[in-house]
């Protein structure tokens, strides 16, 4: 069975930990404080940051990343759950976990997305999870294709 994430969040707590929103609507906000609230409760510390500071913050392998999840991942939004993922990935640190996502039903075009990103990436592990079985699934699919570690994918807990 897959860690979920109260597990990362556990496992990674002494870490320092960057929390990072990609935008996204009111719904998107809910499971946002959703995050927060598990993370509080364990007792993890976090900063929130928006990708401009991800950019400048100097970091190191021990440092975690977590990306708030979105329905992000598709062909009709901004792309921006791709620009902050691919930001985050492309930093050398320890862990980026990709929060709860929804993606379009098209594996050309998360292949097409998630490729180049996967193909750059610094980050030593990464973690996926999905908002539904269509996108875990397909998550799957993609990421097995992956260069170097296979990053994990969990659904929803």
């Amino acid at each position: 069975m897959k860690p979920g994430l109260h597990d990362i969040f556990e496992r990674y707590r002494t870490h320092r930990w960057l929390f990072l929103a990609p935008g996204g609507n009111w719904g998107e906000q809910l499971i946002y404080r959703g995050a927060e609230s598990l993370a509080g409760k364990i007792g993890l510390e976090w900063t929130d940051i928006d990708l401009h500071e991800l950019k400048e913050i100097e970091l190191g392998r021990e440092d975690c990343i977590y990306l708030h999840g979105s329905g992000g991942f598709n062909s009709w939004c901004s792309g921006r759950a791709f620009d902050t993922l691919g930001a985050a990935l492309f930093q050398r640190v320890g862990l980026v976990v990709q929060g709860p996502q929804t993606a379009e039903d098209s594996l050309s075009f998360l292949e097409r997305r998630l490729a180049p990103i996967l193909r750059t990436r610094e980050a030593r592990e990464v973690v996926f999870f999905a908002r539904e079985e269509v996108t875990e699934a397909n998550l799957r699919r993609v990421l097995g294709n992956a260069p170097g570690p296979f990053p994990s994918v969990s659904g929803v807990r």
